[in-house]
């Protein structure tokens, strides 16, 4: 039971002692050997690294006590240990949220927050960790995107013009894997393989019309053979089997006239499984390293959202094996024009980013927003050196003339350009990085309204990587949930008066109203001026309404009401704990915070492997320990990540 007490009581946050002065307690004997111990092992002029155990007392034990008891008229409540299944994973809490070990003191070449943790399992708690392995995710066929599809057919006949429409009307592109589209877990329905056929037999009927301009020939067997030979290989991304040449060609004979030969060719290709999948999962039982044309493809699909050129697939198999070879062949496609695609299609999706967004009054503007800021994130990976502080703090703007209006800057007229707008610099009082530009709060905004709670959210999940607990049930009748004739602060008074809805929503509300110094159209503004409620009746506590059910309100001025505040959700976040001034306040939080900082990189391993993390938390913490030794460099993540043991290798085969 005292054992089981000391468990529970360790893992206490320390945001109450961060004021305090740290002197360490009166030396026990135990650190009285440590010591001792120490100054031996330095005596030969360079000094020793601190020893687990000392860096516990001179760090920890005042708030948690020399023998892992946490000091109770400081810290009544505890956690229980097994929030930790490992070393590692006490080592990432105590990095990020203790505030004598944190990243910035504690630097992760030096490896105290490890040892300091192996110290507290192994000796204080007698916790030992299970032999580690390499994880890999469990392996499932993912198919392409519909813009990768679309992609793929166009690059596939490049040599003619092709109608994509089809593929974007006809296929659902809300498919979704955490957060991301490119869906590991999508199955094909009979209704859905019946949308591919038809695709198929439009773009078919466009390639057989065009042969003379794809071939030399236009009739016989060996000129079918030919294009089969000349253009499988491409939507595959490989070279055909002999037994894939030989059932496309026989399949293909089934057509009447050479022209349906080729229709139905196509049609055979584009419907295969070596088209529709990035990589087709085998049944292996044990993970493997990809094949040289499916890293190829995984790197294609990644950086450029389409399949691989020439260049890469006559390198690829050299690839798997070279990591030197790999990283400048990942710089040469990060310096293509198909790299912007890449880094637009995970912006978008990543910031949630729409393009169909009403709070923009015209479309096009709405439009050049998103790219806009696509832009600006394309320029700190590939125009400049950027890190994640840049991302989230740099005044830089890629702007078109109708995105300068929005964000009222000028563009002068010997302004640099970048892709084919303009660089400006924003005021850095009113806007700093990727948050406060037009196209994140539009993109979480109505006509009219800005809305607190969608922020907040977006914010949290996708900036923190947090899950906002839901309540059992929800008060749909609320009657102040439509919100109209609330301004943001008013909004948020009315969801705290209710304690059904302030549970959850003090933890998005107060996040997304450090946005009130915007209007849904992401114009900087010092001033609400909209339609409020009229006061409710002081007897009833009902807003007036007219006849028709509509409230009663009154056009009114009053000044933007961004100061909010970040309630943490757990222990891990007391770091992050305090209030908020405004979204620059809420930007340079994120900038500096570990959690942030992990998410991103969680993020971009998810779109990158079209998997949740679950079996690859070692590559992982591989990868994020590399991003933060580069400084937390944009482009160095992605080398990171295609070097990393869950991009190179294939795992074994999920169930079912």
């Amino acid at each position: 039971m005292k054992r089981l007490l000391v468990i529970a009581l360790f893992s206490i946050g320390l945001s109450a002692c961060v004021s305090e002065s740290m002197d360490p307690p009166p030396s026990s004997s135990s650190s009285s050997s440590s010591s001792s111990s120490s100054s031996s092992s330095s005596s030969s002029g360079q000094a020793a690294q601190k020893t687990g155990q000392e860096l516990y007392v001179e760090k920890c034990s005042r708030c948690h006590g020399i023998d892992g008891l946490a000091v109770a008229e400081k810290w009544p409540k505890g956690l229980h240990m097994s929030n930790y299944e490992n070393t590692k994973d006490l080592a990432r809490y105590v990095i990020t949220t203790m505030p004598y070990l944190k990243a910035e003191d504690c630097a992760l070449e030096n490896d105290c927050a490890q040892r300091v943790s192996e110290y507290i399992r192994f000796q204080l708690f007698g916790l030992f960790d299970p032999v580690a392995t390499k994880d890999i995710g469990r392996a499932k066929p993912r198919a392409l995107t519909r813009e990768q599809y679309a992609n793929l057919i166009q690059d596939t006949f490049s040599d003619v013009d092709i109608d994509t429409s089809a593929v974007i009307d006809l296929l659902d592109g809300a498919l979704s894997t955490a957060g991301f589209a490119n869906n590991v877990d999508f199955k094909f329905s009979t209704t859905q393989l019946e949308r591919y056929m038809e695709i198929a037999e439009k773009i078919s009927a466009q390639v057989g019309t065009q042969i003379d301009q794809l071939m030399n020939c236009n009739n016989g067997d060996a000129c079918l053979e030919n294009f089969i030979a000349t253009y499988a290989p491409r939507a595959f991304r490989r070279d055909l089997t002999n037994e894939e040449l030989t059932e496309l060609v026989n399949l293909a004979k089934q057509g009447q006239g050479f022209q349906q030969r080729i229709e139905v060719a196509t049609r055979g290709m584009l419907v295969s499984a070596p088209a529709l999948y990035e990589v087709v999962a085998d049944a292996g039982a044990t993970e493997r390293k990809l094949s040289g044309p499916e890293l190829a493809s995984r790197l294609s699909f990644m950086l450029w959202n389409t399949i691989p050129d020439q260049a890469l697939l006559d390198k690829a198999d050299m690839l798997v094996d070279d990591k030197a070879m790999l990283r400048t062949e990942v710089e040469r496609m990060l310096n293509d024009e198909r790299a912007k695609a890449g880094l637009d299609n995970f912006v978008r999706q990543w910031l949630h980013f729409s393009a169909d967004t009403a709070a923009i009054s015209s479309l096009e503007t709405a439009a050049e927003a998103l790219y806009s800021s696509s832009r600006f994130f394309d320029y700190l990976v590939r125009g400049t050196d950027g890190t994640l502080s840049d991302l989230f703090t740099d005044t830089t703007a890629i702007v078109t003339p109708s995105v300068a209006a929005l964000l009222e800057v000028s563009i002068p007229n010997n302004a640099d350009t970048y892709d084919t707008a303009s660089i400006v610099a924003l005021n850095g009082a009113e806007r700093a990085g990727i948050l406060t530009r037009p196209a994140f709060i539009s993109s979480h905004s109505l006509p009219g309204r800005t809305r607190p709670t969608i922020v907040g959210a977006a914010i949290r999940e996708q900036i923190f990587c947090q899950e906002i607990p839901i309540p059992d049930s929800v008060q749909d009748d609320v009657d102040f949930m439509a919100a109209d004739g609330l301004s943001g602060r008013d909004f948020i008074d009315a969801h705290n008066s209710s304690k059904a809805c302030a549970d959850c929503h003090i933890y998005l509300d107060e996040v997304g109203i450090t946005f009130d110094s915007y209007g849904p159209d992401g114009v900087h503004r010092t001033t609400y001026n909209g339609p409020v409620r009229l006061d409710p009746d002081p007897d009833t506590g009902e807003y007036p309404r007219d006849e028709s059910g509509a409230y009663l309100t009154m056009i009114v001025e009053k000044a933007a009401e961004p100061a909010g505040h970040f309630y943490p959700l757990d222990p891990l976040n007391v770091d992050l704990a305090g209030p908020l001034a405004d979204a620059l306040d809420l930007s340079r939080v994120a900038a500096d915070s570990s959690l942030a900082s992990t998410c991103y990189v969680e993020n971009w391993l998810r779109f990158a492997l079209g998997r949740d993390l679950q079996n690859d938390q070692i590559s992982l913490d591989q990868i994020n320990q590399k991003f933060v030794a580069s400084g937390k460099n944009l482009k160095e993540l992605i080398f990171a990540i295609v070097e990393s043991d869950a991009f190179l290798m294939q795992g074994p085969m999920a169930a079912n």
